[in-house]
């Protein structure tokens, strides 16, 4: 037995490359290929008569993979659990347990938020057992998804179109792109003016803004006022009325989370919050780099900005060496996280600060460079001292009216060293102005504006939106996105999520008739419950018993009192059935409309519409009409 090698299981073969290359002969390293079990695919799953207990069936295809590690724990000393440090990697190992324990019991946990070899060795110094308490919070989130999913689907199928899907967080993210919609649809924009007015002193030229009227701030003008104005403005004689000369410090961004670096991603690249987190997965799963595996960045589902205290220091002397002493802060800056945040793990950072995005680009792919170097940019900016900005305000009066302008110079670009001149947004200088100088008022500008309704969300901003409302956690948010996109309810143009009609008519007919339970206030109640399990302070029974307590009335009442969009749609046509006389509508089903008999189900009769598009035949030998034919 002392002879046998460890496995050590992981899940993906990637992961399981860059562990096998650190731990070398002694352990065999197998991937599980994620999940191995789940709740049946086609009825509940979940006994609601007996305590909500959840029957887990092998998913269909992975039989092969669960062969292969019972017998690889058969011939092993010890099982070496090793999922991600989540409830996801939890629940996988707590099935995988159930799986072997009966062949090997000698099974352990081991924890890692990086994969190196120093943080493959220490976990390995420090097993553990599972924690049952992630486990439950996992199952609780899984049955309520369940309950819903399983509960609220069939009602859509009977009331508006077969093939639809509700979710208990997915259709809260829905509701929050539809109602930005109608805000969209209610605004009614109003014009507006600002006036600039531009000056000539001994020195130069300059642009200001009228920002005072009689010693009051206002931000925008009528039409009637700002022409008002005009000529009463140019009648005046100016002068300088200040020179303010004052030092901006500006702290650099905390390191990336989950929601934060989805945002950015999305903001500079127009990647989905899918292909951001598949991309930040095979830089933590790890990529050859001179022949030498290595995984490039911590654990990317995280809400916490806590960083270790030896990659701080290792972070400082980087700094320091670089690019001087001076950009680095007094002591290590600690970034404080959202309230409710679970801080289970670090904030994402490179695992190694010593390379540097350009020492590793010719061994990454292109959505891979462009993600480690924001990744590591960020974490090293983080680290470094504040920049210091000089910021010259000048004010011009004349009258009853102070224009203003301001000039912004870098005195110490601090963590900005980082960044691209362009993005520090330096603005352009003024001309030297003293107090009481006399300066010429040589020609005034009205710019024409009109306030703008509020912005669609994009991925980034329905995530940002998502975590301030306390729902969803930093794995759910990609699946959240790819679900309301794949069920068609939304549409990503342009990078702005537009609901589809589809979107709009079931999140109506939901929030309609489950107000307490679509709603973002219980949604983040439920998310704080799943915390609480995983902290010992709940019982996952209790929670799920508490929420079936509301939502089974409320479904049997919708089954009854929920409008038929269905129903409404259907329009008869003129036409008799061929098959039994009876009237032909026109309904609708999973792929659009099509023909059906209004005796159904008696007679089952349907049949594809033919709609003409107005072009012939390209074909010479033919004379006909192109039509377009729509199919059951």
């Amino acid at each position: 037995m002392a002879n046998k090698s460890a496995l050590v299981i992981v899940e993906s073969p990637a992961k399981a490359r860059t562990i096998q290359y650190f731990l070398g002969s002694g352990y065999k390293v197998q991937a599980c290929m994620g999940h191995i079990k789940d709740l049946p695919k086609r009825k509940l799953g979940v006994d609601v008569d007996h305590g909500f207990t959840p029957t887990y069936q092998i998913i269909k295809g992975k039989e092969k993979v669960i062969s292969s590690l019972k017998s690889g724990a058969k011939d092993s000393s010890r099982v070496l659990l090793a999922t991600d440090p989540d409830r996801e990697g939890e629940t996988i190992c707590w099935h995988l347990k159930e799986e072997l324990k009966s062949i090997n019991s000698n099974i352990f946990r081991i924890l890692f938020q990086e994969i190196t070899q120093d943080a493959i060795k220490d976990a390995l110094k420090n097993l553990t057992t599972l924690d049952i308490n992630k486990v439950d919070a996992g199952k609780a989130r899984r049955i309520l998804d369940r309950l819903v999913g399983y509960k609220i689907s069939p009602l859509l199928w009977k009331k508006v179109r077969k093939g639809l899907s509700a979710g208990r967080v997915q259709t809260v993210a829905l509701r929050f792109v539809v109602e930005r919609e109608k805000e969209i649809e209610a605004f009614i924009s109003e014009e507006y003016y600002l006036i600039f007015g531009k000056f000539s002193s001994s020195e130069g030229d300059f642009l200001a803004q009228l920002k005072k009227i009689k010693g009051k701030k206002f931000s925008r003008l009528s039409k009637e006022d700002a022409y008002g104005k005009k000529e009463d403005i140019e009648r005046q004689s100016f002068m300088v009325k200040s020179v303010v000369i004052k030092e901006e410090k500006k702290s650099p961004p905390p390191p990336f989370i989950t929601s934060t670096l989805q945002q950015e991603a999305h903001r500079l690249f127009r990647f989905s919050s899918g292909r951001t987190m598949a991309i930040a997965q095979s830089l933590y799963e790890g990529v050859d780099i001179a022949e030498k595996r290595t995984g490039l960045i911590t654990y990317m589902r995280t809400d916490s900005f806590r960083i270790a205290t030896l990659a701080q220091k290792k972070a400082r002397d980087y700094i320091g060496e670089r690019f001087g002493e001076e950009y680095l802060p007094t002591s290590p800056p600690r970034y404080k996280s959202r309230k409710g945040a679970q801080e289970a793990h670090e904030a994402i950072r490179p695992t190694y600060v010593e390379l540097a995005p350009e020492k590793v680009k010719e061994y990454l792919d292109q959505g891979q460079f462009k993600l480690y170097s924001l990744i590591y940019n960020r974490f090293l900016a983080s680290q470094m001292a504040r920049a210091i900005i000089e910021v010259r305000t000048v004010e011009v009066k004349g009258g009853d009216y102070i224009f203003a302008a301001d000039e912004r110079k870098t005195k110490f670009a601090g963590y900005q060293i980082l960044f691209k001149r362009e993005e520090r947004k330096d603005v352009p200088s003024l001309p030297l102005l003293r107090e009481g100088e006399e300066v010429d008022l040589i020609e005034l500008r009205l710019e024409q504006k009109f306030t703008q309704p509020p912005p669609r969300y994009t991925e980034g901003t329905l995530i940002r939106k998502l975590e301030e409302e306390g729902i969803g956690r930093p794995s759910t948010y990609a699946p959240i996105m790819n679900v309301i996109k794949d069920r068609d309810y939304v549409r990503s143009i342009k990078g702005q999520l537009h609901p589809t009609e589809l979107g709009r008519i079931v999140v109506d007919l939901l929030v309609e008739n489950f107000p307490s339970i679509f709603h973002a206030k219980f949604t983040s109640k439920i998310e704080k419950s799943l915390d609480e399990i995983e902290e010992n302070k709940k019982r996952w029974r209790k929670i799920v018993e508490d929420f079936y307590e509301s939502f089974e009335p409320a479904l049997e009442k919708a089954f009854v009192e929920m409008k038929n969009i269905k129903k409404e749609r259907e329009r008869p046509t003129g036409e008799e059935c061929p098959r039994c006389g009876g009237a032909l509508i026109i309904k609708e089903g999973r792929y659009g409309e099509f023909l059906a008999c209004s005796n159904f189900p008696k007679c089952r009769y349907t049949r594809g519409i033919i709609k003409k598009l107005g072009i012939l035949c390209p074909e010479e030998s033919c004379s006909g009409e192109v039509v377009e034919m729509r199919n059951r």
